[in-house]
Parts: structure tokens; sequence; C-alpha cells
């Protein structure tokens, strides 16, 4: 299942740790859900007939080229968008915590809050700090807050599918992290 505990298993194969890489605790692919690739499907047939409207506008003769052209490009951009969109990834190891491009080392990550819809809304909207590190998808409603003492952000708010494990594998990591400075 995505975002379970590298060490569980019952987790989905692709969520272990690759041989000799014991250090992953937590990954979580954060694709577009299959109903948006429904509903941009359904933006997708109205360009088709954008073509036929407007296609003597642009040419004597509107063909039925013009219109396949059109659906396929179309499908295609909506590939692009969405195939890039799910390309987006959560690991949480024994360095840090990386989501996608952005990396926050272990040494930096203080207290791990998760936020629900409500408190997510607010964190990232009314009472959201210029300066902080944001890494949301429209798609997912729940997140976790993780204070960054020693950084110039403040906190980085990362959304999920499922908060609670990412929050109890930063705090792992934030604990070894500790233990390691104190000795």
């Amino acid at each position: 299942m995505p975002g379970e505990f590298a060490s569980d298993p019952a987790a989905d194969g692709r969520q272990h740790a690759p041989p000799g890489d014991e250090s992953l605790r937590y990954r979580e692919h954060r694709r577009v859900p299959w109903w948006w690739w429904l509903v941009g499907a359904l933006f997708v047939v109205p360009s088709v007939e954008i073509v036929v409207v407007f296609g003597p506008e642009f040419s004597r003769r509107p063909t039925v080229g013009m219109a396949v052209g059109g659906l396929v490009a179309s499908f295609l951009l909506l590939v692009v968008i969405f195939g890039t969109a799910s390309r987006s990834t959560i690991d949480v190891t024994a360095a840090g915590l990386r989501v996608g491009r952005s990396t926050l080392p272990a040494a930096h990550i203080g207290r791990v809050r998760v936020l629900d819809r409500n408190a997510m809304r607010l964190i990232t909207g009314p009472q959201a700090r210029a300066d902080a590190v944001l890494r949301l998808l429209p798609w997912l409603h729940e997140a976790v807050q993780i204070e960054t003492p020693g950084r110039p952000e403040p906190y980085w708010v990362v959304a999920t599918k499922r908060p609670a494990a990412l929050a109890a594998a930063l705090t792992q990591v934030q604990a070894a992290a500790h233990s390691r400075q104190i000795i």
C-alpha cells in the first residue's frame, strides 16, 4: 500500500528499500488520481469541437485531420501535464526528507505535526508565512508540518496521502538524528 513504512512486510514490494539500502523509512508516490484523468479527458473532447467550429476561420476546408490532430494534441498535453505531476515522490531516509527534488537534512527536522483538511487550509492560506516551504498537490487534502530549526525557512508543509505514517517516519528520523548529535 502506498505510503507504508519500508520495513512493513505487508507493504507493496515497491515500498521496500532496495537491497543494501536499509535506511529507507517511508516512500510515497503522489500520483494523480484516476478520476482526474477522466475529468481531464472530458475537457479534451471539446477541443475537437473547437477545431470543427472554428475550422473555417483557419482554413477554407476544415478536415477530419484537423479534428484528429486537435484531439491528439490535447490528449498529449493532458498526458504530459498529469504524467509530470504523477512523478512526485516523498522519501524519508536516515539522511532526512526528500520531496521531489527538495531535501531537508535529518538534523533540521524539528517538531512534526499532522494537518487535517482544515488545518492545512489555514496554514497554507490565511496563516501562511511567505518564507515557508510548501510541497502541495491539489488532489491531496492532508499534510504534515515540519518545523525546521537552524534553517532560514520556519517550516515545511508536505501534502501526503498518509500523514500519520509520514509523521511517524519523520519522528523516528528526527529522534535518531538528535541522539547522534548528543553523542
